[in-house]
C-alpha cells in the first residue's frame, strides 16, 4: 500500500497488486481450455460394420473417429476369423479385439464399456461371423458424453466458478479520506464494474499499528482503522514498522483524532 496523494483535505491510499482477479481469472480460463484439450484426443466414436459376401466370408470396416482426425482399417473378404477378449471367462475389464490372419486388431474403442455390454456387442460380432443367415453387421460405440461429462465435471466446472469469482468478487482498491466530505471511501473493482462504499469520520476512532510475527519468528505491521462500533479494518501489511506509523498518523491527522 502507498500514498498517492496527501494533501490538507485528501488523503488516498492504493492498494498494491489491485488486479489479483484478473490473474484469477486467467487461470479458471486456463482451467477450461486444459480440460478441452485433454478431451480432444480421448473423445471417440468407434463404428465396425460388415457385410457377408458368402455364407462363409466376410468383409469389414472398422472406423475411429475423434474430434482430431479418423482412422479406418479395412478387412478384406474372408481375413475375419473370430474375436476374441482377454480374460472375458474370468470377468476381467479387457478391451475386445478381433482375429484376423494377420494378426489381431484391438476394439479400443469400446474399452469404456461396461462388461455386460462389452459381452453383448462381443456376442453380436461372434454371432454374425458364425451365421450365415446374417448379411449385414454395424455396430457403434461412442464414448463423447461420457468423455464431455468427465471434463466438465473436473475441468468447466471449476474453472466456470473460478471465472465467476474473478468476475464477481470485489477487491479493495484504494482508501480515500476526504475532509471536504467528511468521509472515508472504501472503493472496490471487479472485473466488469467498481463501487465504493463510505463511512462517516464520526464513525471511525483512529488508526493504530498492529505487529504480527509469522512461524519463522518473522515480524511484520500492519495498520488498523478502528470504528467506534468496534469494528476493525485491516491494510495491508509489510515488514516496514516506519512506514505503518507514518501512515496511521497521516490517518489520525485527516480524522483529527487521536485513538
Amino acid at each position: 500500500m502507498k500514498i498517492v496523494k496527501h494533501t490538507a483535505t485528501v488523503l488516498e491510499l492504493q492498494i498494491n497488486q489491485p488486479f489479483h482477479w484478473l490473474v484469477v481469472a486467467i487461470g479458471g480460463i486456463l482451467f477450461i481450455l486444459i480440460g478441452c484439450a485433454l478431451a480432444l484426443p480421448f473423445t471417440s466414436q468407434v463404428t465396425l460394420a460388415c457385410e457377408r459376401i458368402d455364407p462363409t466370408q466376410v468383409t469389414c470396416k472398422l472406423t475411429a473417429t475423434s474430434l482430431l482426425e479418423e482412422n479406418s482399417i479395412l478387412i478384406p473378404n474372408g481375413q475375419l476369423k473370430g474375436i476374441a477378449v482377454d480374460g472375458y471367462e474370468d470377468g476381467e475389464d479387457d478391451t475386445p479385439y478381433l482375429i484376423t490372419e494377420h494378426g489381431i486388431i484391438p476394439l479400443s474403442g469400446m474399452y469404456s464399456l461396461g462388461e455386460e455390454r462389452k459381452r453383448e456387442k462381443v456376442n453380436q460380432i461372434d454371432t454374425f461371423i458364425n451365421d450365415p443367415e446374417q448379411v449385414w453387421l454395424k455396430i457403434q460405440h461412442s464414448n463423447r458424453w461420457s468423455t464431455y461429462l468427465t471434463v466438465g465435471v473436473f475441468f468447466i466446472a471449476p474453472g466456470s466458478l473460478i471465472l465467476i469469482a474473478a468476475l464477481f468478487t470485489p477487491l479493495k482498491t484504494s482508501y480515500t479520506f476526504d475532509r471536504n466530505t467528511g468521509r472515508l471511501e472504501l472503493n472496490y473493482q471487479t472485473l466488469v464494474k467498481r463501487f465504493r462504499i463510505e463511512t462517516p469520520f464520526p464513525e471511525i476512532k483512529g488508526a493504530t499499528v498492529i505487529e504480527e510475527v509469522d512461524e519463522d519468528g518473522k515480524k511484520s505491521y500492519r495498520t488498523r482503522l478502528i470504528m467506534h462500533s468496534g469494528q476493525e479494518e485491516l491494510l495491508e501489511s509489510s515488514r516496514s514498522a516506519s512506514t505503518h506509523y507514518a501512515l496511521a498518523q497521516a490517518i489520525n491527522q485527516m480524522l483529527n483524532t487521536n485513538p
